[in-house]
């Protein structure tokens, strides 16, 4: 076996074999297609399955489409690589031709601006989870930065809808009334996509011990966030990782802890990755940190073998470590897609 990866032989073997699935890929909101090659430096570092970022709040539905037509195409004309997910047997099917699974993700439920319809739609683009709220509020659901305001009517016509299509619910970036709000009112999966433990890192983005076992109650998964300003002290090492992970899962149990690093490509700032809410304090308030992003360390694709070694390394079984891996969120999809 050759080794490319830096780590030992027992974790390159393990790496290659697991289903490596990271639930959160955030490319540069524009629509250069140069960017969707950087989609590249995940399939070199192993992974599998590629939630990728169609447009956070302040993208209209045009743009989010045009985003996801972009993404689309490249896709397509990448083939022997890449495949668009659509049903729960393409992850299976893509792992045994050693193609990159890829579906989308909306963040924040402003981004169906009012018309449960595009729900479906956003299904057939293959979109497979979405945020209720990003940051600040809207008609559907309160933002953890805003104040905190619980689920709308709107809100609960929205989670049905969302049900019945077969899109994840996630309340990452969801203030604390309306994710408890989302998590009692659920007879399916609900997710935290790419959040870590208040208890660990005192962040207004960072979720609190009883949201993180509400989530879990649902049977969900929370997807553990690799950049520094959240695991704390702008500490992006892999030891900073592996204490959120050890901490949730011993929390709700390692079934319910995954992947969604929350990487973001751009050239220097936070400013290249989504200038249309970079200024705007609404979604970005003075005292969290964000001013400074452009400064902040994140944990990039290529650590994704070197995470697979350090799991292996702590007090978890080798099941338990391929669930951490992506099984666990494989399980959440299964329940919920169509």
């Amino acid at each position: 076996m050759t080794q490319i990866w830096n780590v030992s032989d027992a974790a390159e073997r393990f790496h290659r074999d697991a289903l490596v699935w990271d639930n959160h890929i955030c490319l540069p909101q524009t629509l250069d297609p140069k960017w969707v090659s950087g989609l590249d430096r995940y399939r070199r570092s192993g992974a599998d399955v590629l939630m990728v970022n169609i447009g956070d709040a302040g993208l209209s539905l045009e743009f989010r489409l045009r985003l996801c037509a972009l993404y689309r195409d490249w896709i397509r004309r990448h083939s022997d690589q890449y495949s668009l997910l659509r049903t729960i047997d393409d992850v299976h099917a893509n792992k045994e031709a050693g193609r990159v699974g890829v579906g989308f993700a909306v963040e924040g439920a402003v981004g169906i601006e009012g018309q449960l319809a595009v729900v479906s739609l956003y299904y057939d683009l293959g979109v497979r989870w979405m945020l209720l709220a990003y940051n600040t509020g809207n008609r559907y659901a309160g933002g953890c930065h805003a104040d905190n305001t619980g689920l709308t009517a709107e809100g609960y016509q929205l989670i049905a809808e969302m049900d019945r299509v077969g899109i994840v619910k996630c309340c990452s970036h969801t203030a604390y009334r309306s994710a408890m709000d989302i998590f009692e009112a659920s007879e399916l999966p609900v997710i935290f996509s790419h959040s870590n433990a208040r208890s660990l890192h005192d962040h207004g983005r960072n979720v609190p011990d009883d949201l993180i076992r509400a989530c879990g109650a649902t049977g969900g998964v929370m997807g553990i966030n690799g950049i520094g300003l959240f695991l704390g002290e702008n500490d992006a090492s892999t030891d900073a990782f592996i204490r959120h992970v050890n901490y949730v899962a011993d929390l709700i149990g390692p079934g319910h802890v995954g992947l969604g690093l929350d990487f973001f490509y751009s050239d220097s700032s936070i400013k290249q990755l989504a200038p249309h809410i970079s200024e705007d304090a609404r979604y970005w308030p003075p005292g969290n940190g964000y001013q400074s992003i452009e400064d902040t360390h994140v944990i990039e694709p290529e650590r994704l073998p070197h995470i697979t070694e350090a799991l292996l390394k702590q007090r978890y079984s080798d099941e338990e470590v391929r669930g951490i891996l992506g099984k666990n969120f494989m399980r959440v999809a299964r329940r919920v897609w169509k």
